[in-house]
């Protein structure tokens, strides 16, 4: 399986394996874009010629088109665009939701052909997977509630977040600073907080010493954290899940996000979701001011995360899919162990 963070250790590894042949009968993939380099590569090592060794490509987060128009894909631009559509079409393809197989499918028609589109239909698995720690998020929902309900308990500030990447364009961190601090300036009584597992980006520190930051922040940290919030702020260009945005929901958070592509299929029907920033930062503050009447609009959202994405064993399909399409029957238990591996590595 392929899960490197610098693809081209794994191509390394391949060309220097000199035990030959390998026993191989279908590759996992993360590193989509080197899809069509692996397959001539494994079967030269394998010795079997005369059978096409499957690439399943399993797609952490598409790279759409809009992606790279506003200039968030920082690795391989365009070029990654070009790859990734013909990995789709050459292979299988493994997404995370039903709105990353339509932006792939969007991304073959667009780069492609859109005739292309059809055979990618055949080839696409829909996993229907985030990352998300259903039992730490349940007792920090209920910590959360217990707390609440306490008559003893003052009433707290109300606490703005961001929590992710500051240095990248997809995120728009710049636009949610500057949301947060016209927030600050116009509510000073409330409290800003930005968490972050970066920490070179201390320069932002710097500029808005007015919020409080927590660098190198952990995941666990973070959601403790949010389990304090009142309101988070999201301005991303594009989401293949927004799992951030379910964790914060799934937590007592009540998420406020501008408008854009990815947000509707995702959320669908979400009642903050704003048309600019002016109407960000308006939506922020009547959240953060009536925290009760907020929630009760956002619960739907919480029963639709919560159904869509925990219970069942969502790998079993993924699982059989991978079974039905092998050129020989496969063992089971291998199999499995592959499937599993990938899913702890990339969940």
């Amino acid at each position: 399986m392929s899960d490197e963070v610098a693809p081209t250790v794994d191509l390394y590894r391949l060309l220097n394996i000199r035990s030959s042949p390998l026993d191989f009968d279908c590759i996992l993939n993360q590193r989509t874009i080197f899809a069509p380099s692996l397959r001539r590569l494994v079967k030269a090592k394998t010795q079997r010629m005369n059978v096409e060794i499957p690439v399943f490509n399993l797609y952490p987060q598409v790279k759409s088109p809009d992606l790279c128009k506003s200039g968030a894909l920082t690795f391989y631009g365009n070029d990654e665009l070009y790859l990734e559509a013909v990995s789709a079409v050459m292979d299988y393809a493994i997404v995370l939701n039903a709105y990353e197989r339509d932006n792939l499918r969007e991304t073959v028609r667009a780069v492609l052909a859109p005739y292309l589109a059809k055979q990618f239909d055949q080839n696409v698995y829909v996993l229907w997977y985030a990352s998300l720690d259903w039992d730490l998020l349940d007792r920090l929902y209920e910590a959360r509630s217990h707390q609440l309900s306490a008559k003893s308990q003052p009433v707290c500030k109300p606490i703005v977040m961001y929590s992710g990447r500051l240095n990248t364009m997809q995120k728009r961190f710049p636009l949610v600073a500057e949301i947060m601090a016209r927030v600050k300036q116009l509510r000073p009584e409330f409290h800003c907080l930005v968490t972050t597992h970066e920490t070179d980006a201390k320069d932002w520190g710097t500029k808005y010493p007015q919020f409080e930051w927590i660098w190198k922040c952990d995941r666990e940290e973070y959601l403790r954290k949010a389990a304090k919030a009142t309101v988070s702020v999201y301005c991303s260009v594009d989401e293949g899940v927004g799992a951030c945005n379910f964790e914060m929901l799934s937590v007592g958070v009540v998420p406020v996000i501008l408008s854009a592509k990815w947000v509707e299929p995702n959320m669908p029907r979400y009642p903050f979701v704003a048309a600019n920033p002016d109407e960000v930062v308006r939506l922020v503050i009547w959240v953060a001011e009536n925290p009760e009447k907020a929630n009760e609009m956002v619960e739907p959202m919480r029963k639709y995360v919560r159904e869509k994405y925990s219970g069942g064993d969502r790998f079993k399909g993924m699982y059989e899919f991978m079974k039905e399409r092998l050129p020989v029957p496969a063992k089971s238990e291998s199999l499995g162990q592959l499937v599993r591996a990938a899913m702890k590595k990339g969940g």
